[in-house]
């Protein structure tokens, strides 16, 4: 995802970036790992699963190439994957660590997605466990519900 702009941010002009991204490496698993863990494990055991490591270390493999690490100042915090390739572009994940939650930041990594996709004619889809939270702040956001499928709810943005 080189950017949406590789935005280093969504902050406004004259102030300093609230957030960047960068690629993420391999060097940075352990921490995804823990991330995944922290983000994930509430909302996957409430969909009555239990991942073991090796597969959430799958699941943060599949589409690596696509990860950027969310940082603030040189702290990483969350991850986002996006795949442009398919149309309309899928939001494979985005997680952020609890601390980071609930304050804005997932609004400013989504908008800024959004900007992205709407300068390249794009849509935006994903795939969210019904009871995540993550759920209602797609749909403040303007996401739309298609339906249920065999990764979860469909959601899309735009076109």
């Amino acid at each position: 995802m080189p950017a949406p702009a590789d935005a280093a941010d969504a902050a406004p002009a004259g102030r300093a970036p609230r957030w960047r991204w960068r690629p993420a490496t391999d060097a940075d698993l352990p921490f995804l790992l823990r991330l995944r863990i922290a983000a994930m494990g509430p909302v996957l055991a409430a969909d009555g699963l239990d991942p073991t490591t090796e597969e959430h270390l799958a699941r943060i493999r599949h589409h690596f190439a696509d990860a950027r690490l969310v940082l603030q100042g040189e702290a990483p915090v969350g991850l986002v994957k996006l795949d442009r390739a398919a149309t309309p572009w899928v939001l494979l994940q985005l997680q952020l660590l609890p601390a980071a939650q609930r304050r804005g930041l997932g609004t400013a990594l989504l908008r800024t997605l959004q900007a992205a996709a709407a300068a390249a004619g794009a849509g935006i889809g994903l795939f969210v466990f019904p009871p995540s939270p993550a759920r209602r702040l797609y749909g403040r956001l303007g996401w739309r519900e298609i339906g249920p499928s065999d990764h979860g709810l469909e959601m899309r943005w735009g076109q």
